[in-house]
């Protein structure tokens, strides 16, 4: 974890312009104004293989895909030497997008033994268009990641309302959160307000 100590920001969404790169951006934003390096990565240019499931599981051992995934290679090797991860997936059909999925599911099982991002702070981001209704199953697999892999997240549900005073007196006392209050502060991208969970 945190090799060259930079914020990445993985966009898993096939619209590179909407508003899941938006919100995405807008936490590098604030990465970057508390002095981090940052990094935006459009997970479109870096399309995961669905994992093959090997027999037998190698994977685990060798800590690498069986199978010749250079996109994976990629985001997986970005992951484990950032200094911090904000994901963002767009909601469709009350789940995660395809492309955050893919790269979790790998990521379970070639790390399914040992724990490289302990402790590596994380951002999950889900937008939901339509009725919102699947925002928080959307945001599941992507808490379910964080936790399994003992990250440490917050994350960001849109729409809902943006925090009161104590949220950010909250966010303030932790310091998974340093480069997450300028986003809040700043209303993000200013489509429409914002819950954050700690």
């Amino acid at each position: 974890m945190g090799a060259d100590g930079k914020v990445i920001g993985l966009v898993a969404s096939p619209n590179r312009a909407g508003r899941t790169n938006q919100l995405v951006a807008a936490a590098l934003n604030g990465a970057a104004r508390a002095g981090a390096p940052t990094e935006l990565i459009q997970m479109a240019d870096f399309v995961v293989a669905a994992c093959k499931d090997c027999l037998p599981w190698v994977c685990k051992d060798n800590l690498k895909c069986t199978y010749e995934d250079e996109a994976f290679e990629h985001l997986s090797r970005q992951i484990l030497n950032c200094g911090a991860l904000v994901l963002g997936t767009p909601v469709y059909w009350w789940d995660t997008s395809g492309l955050a999925k893919y790269l979790i599911l790998k990521m379970f099982r070639i790390y399914a033994f040992s724990a490289p991002l302990q402790g590596l702070p994380a951002f999950g981001i889900a937008i939901a268009g339509g009725t919102g209704n699947g925002l928080v199953s959307g945001l599941r697999p992507v808490y379910h990641f964080f936790q399994i892999r003992f990250l440490r997240h917050a994350s960001i549900l849109r729409p809902q309302f943006s925090g009161p005073a104590s949220l950010v007196k909250r966010l303030q006392r932790m310091p998974t959160s340093v480069f997450l209050l300028p986003v809040l502060k700043s209303g993000c991208c200013g489509m429409m307000p914002c819950l954050i969970l700690v």
